[in-house]
């Protein structure tokens, strides 16, 4: 599967987009119940373009076709998280959906991630570990994350807010291969 990646930073222009997305089934089914408002994803994403939080969230394109979201962010920048999943490193820690039905369940997953953590995640932070934490239902998700080298460290109940996580860690060495 040959295709054009790329990744750009999220601007507040992409929030009615983002607000589309993530009312639909597909992508709904894995965050909290209910349906996000614009005022929602304005209180969640406008913080982060303004650079007030530090995640960093990007808009995903393949083949020039906005297909989803993908944001970082490093692990001690929010210990109250760290803490309530009871990890201890410090990590770069990725979170993604795919928001365009056009691109579910085609091996896009593991191509994306590979891709942004070569050229932003890792560069970004300097780090070599990276946490991922998908809902422990999301075998698709889980599945793709273990192609890219995401190994599973354990089930927690996150504390802060309730929700059973399956962390999934990758360190990066020499070896590690992140290309598409």
């Amino acid at each position: 599967m040959e295709s054009n990646i790329s990744f750009k930073k999220l601007v507040q222009e992409d929030l009615p987009l983002l607000l589309k997305w993530r009312n639909q089934d597909f992508v709904k089914e894995w965050f909290k119940p209910g349906t996000p408002t614009m005022k929602e994803i304005n209180e969640i994403y406008l913080p982060r373009i303004a650079g007030e939080k530090p995640t960093f969230c990007y808009i995903i394109y393949i083949d020039q076709i906005s297909a989803g979201l993908i944001q970082t962010y490093q692990m001690d920048d929010y210990p109250e998280y760290k803490k309530a999943i009871g990890y201890k490193d410090n990590a770069v820690s990725i979170d993604l959906f795919i928001g365009n039905k056009n691109f579910l369940h085609k091996g896009y997953g593991k191509l994306i991630i590979a891709k942004f953590l070569k050229e932003i995640a890792f560069n970004k932070f300097g780090l070599k570990k990276c946490l991922i934490a998908p809902d422990p239902n999301n075998l698709a998700a889980i599945k793709a994350y273990e192609k890219v080298g995401f190994r599973h460290l354990q089930t927690v109940k996150n504390e802060e807010d309730g929700n059973i996580e399956y962390l999934m860690e990758l360190v990066k060495t020499r070896n590690t291969k992140l290309s598409r």
